[in-house]
């Protein structure tokens, strides 16, 4: 009878101070009571969720949820959205985050008292009406999603420029905005995104970097600062789109992340498909195939016939625009404080796992077994013992290193990483007193999504004369610059995985050398088993989406997107 009941999609949003763990707790029992899937993300700040099921559920569900916030839980906008049994999600994702989502900046630039004042739909669609039947070229649209998102429908209206920022994710908004925060001043932007949460924080950043007060100034017109309002669309596009089922003023598709897919007007008189192949230019709206830039993995829009061509070739437009700016098919890596070489992306680095009990080979020799040495250096080999590279490897035959290092691999790692919300995959972010601390954490924050990382046992067990517990793998990585060696090495140790199924649980890099740009690391865990092991989220790959290293004073973070 299940097949016959009706079924929805519940996304939902709400800023509200809570204690997370407690609010996880009572959530993930509630949604798995009641047979719920989707994701569900928890923050001190509020909620964030997008549920399936059936339709008589997911009401409980907010009811539940609207009693338990009495005059906050009132204010929650549930949108509901007709699904079939097949755009179900298969299981229930909840988790705490440090945002409600991510914008990547410090929540003082973008306090949530400031946000754009709430259009609904009526009003949002009155105000472009206006706007393309004036003279006063004022009015601009700002959509404030991703990139892939806009490919597939947008807003349009005579005498309005919309404003794409063609971003990756969402956290690449603010460079956006300081970019053109000039040419925003003194405009009346209208911003949107899918369901209004994203536009919560990003009409907070820019009214923040506009110096906008709380209270909205148009009284006095004859400053820039006055004649400037950034206003939001409440409920977003599919709010809009259900108010006005003939379309109104939306073009094409709106993009959603459940298993749906898209969404559109539901009266619209003909198939309004405004997306285009990137390989031939035929109409499509189309993301089920899930190709992606071979560069940086962002999603791509391609026709079916166009589907099955060289995956070499694929690349999306901010990796097309940035390798026309700068020669690299990347686009920006964020705050990398060491200097970067230009050049091609670095082909998967050869995977170099050596047998336990082998020790790693000297640098130098490293480089005359390649063919010579580096010129860096002036093929002197005593200049890598000054920058500290090769004593960081001799270090470890220290009996006294080893036997430390032994009980090291058989207790906890500290937790130094946190998965962050993203649109689409999963952001990590680690930090430590230094590089080599930072980088680690990012493969325990990746096996960490793989299975819960307590269950991983490390066995004490050495054969005679090895040099590591029968439990570790080393692994050597090697790129051109500092994110293409935490690419590579970060995939090295995926690969582990994806190969062997060899699970980390801690990880130590030996030597980090900033002039040969290679690592040295070993790490101890065991075979991943179903059924010991639970099993967490297929991490499909490493993306250079977004990538952000730091260092200053004893503190180092790196941010990276794993495509899951």
């Amino acid at each position: 009878m299940e097949g016959t009941e009706a079924h929805a999609i519940l996304l939902y949003y709400a800023y509200i101070e809570l204690d997370a763990t407690t609010e996880h707790a009572w959530h993930d029992a509630l949604a798995r009571s009641l047979g719920l899937g989707g994701r569900l993300r928890i923050s001190s700040q509020g909620l964030n969720g997008t549920l399936s099921g059936r339709e008589a559920l997911l009401k409980e569900y907010s009811r539940a949820v609207t009693a338990r916030h009495g005059e906050h839980g009132a204010r929650i906008d549930w949108k509901f959205g007709v699904a079939e049994l097949h755009q179900l999600f298969p299981e229930l994702s909840c988790r705490i985050v440090s945002e409600v989502v991510s914008l990547g900046v410090d929540p003082l630039q973008a306090p949530l008292q400031l946000a754009g004042r709430h259009l609904t739909p009526a009003e949002f669609h009155e105000e472009l009406q206006r706007a393309a039947a004036s003279d006063v070229r004022n009015v601009v649209l700002l959509d404030a999603r991703n990139v892939y998102e806009t490919r597939i429908g947008r807003f349009a209206a005579a005498n309005v420029p919309t404003l794409l920022p063609q971003i990756r994710q969402f956290s690449d908004l603010p460079a956006w905005i300081d970019a053109h925060v000039d040419e925003l001043r003194g405009r009346r932007v209208l911003m949107y995104c899918t369901g209004g949460v994203r536009c919560e924080t990003a009409s907070a950043y820019l009214r923040h970097k506009l110096g906008l007060a709380e209270v909205e100034g148009d009284a006095d017109a004859s400053t820039d600062q006055a004649r400037t309002n950034v206003l939001q669309l409440g409920g977003g596009i599919e709010r809009y789109i259900e108010a006005f089922p003939a379309g109104g003023f939306w073009r094409g598709s709106n993009l959603v992340f459940d298993p749906r897919l898209r969404t559109a007007p539901a009266a619209r008189a003909t198939n309004d498909v405004i997306g285009t192949c990137q390989q031939c230019a035929a109409p499509t709206d189309d993301y089920a195939p899930q190709r992606r830039c071979t560069h940086c993995r962002l999603l791509l829009l391609l026709c079916p016939t166009c589907c099955a061509c060289d995956s070499a070739t694929l690349c999306c437009e901010p990796c097309a625009r940035a390798r026309e700016e700068t020669g690299r098919p990347t686009g920006p890596m964020g705050a990398v404080l060491e200097k970067t070489t230009t050049g091609a992306l670095p082909q998967r680095a050869n995977r170099r796992q050596r047998s336990v009990g082998t020790a790693p080979q000297n640098l130098s020799a490293r480089n005359a077994s390649a063919g010579g040495t580096d010129d860096r250096h002036g093929g002197d080999g005593d200049e890598e013992h000054k920058n500290g590279a090769e004593c960081a490897v001799d270090a470890i035959d220290e009996p006294a290193l080893l036997t430390g290092l032994e009980a090291w691999a058989c207790s906890d790692a500290p937790c130094q990483y946190e998965h962050l919300e993203h649109t689409a995959d999963v952001q990590i972010h680690s930090w430590g007193v230094c590089l080599e601390e930072a980088f680690a954490q990012q493969v325990l924050g990746i096996m960490s999504l793989i299975t819960e990382l307590p269950t991983v046992r490390v066995s004490e067990e050495r054969a005679p004369g090895a040099r590591w517990p029968s439990c570790a793998r080393q692994v050597s990585s090697e790129g051109h610059d500092l994110p293409s060696l935490l690419f590579n090495f970060l995939d090295e140790w995926l690969c582990q995985f994806n190969v062997e199924l060899f699970v980390c649980r801690r990880l130590k890099v030996l030597s980090l050398d900033r002039e040969n740009w290679a690592i040295e690391s070993v790490g101890v865990g065991e075979t991943f088993e179903l059924g010991r092991h639970p099993q967490g989220l297929e991490v499909k790959a490493i993306t250079y989406s977004a990538m952000r290293i730091t260092e200053v004073d004893r503190r180092a973070d790196v941010l990276v997107i794993v495509d899951v």
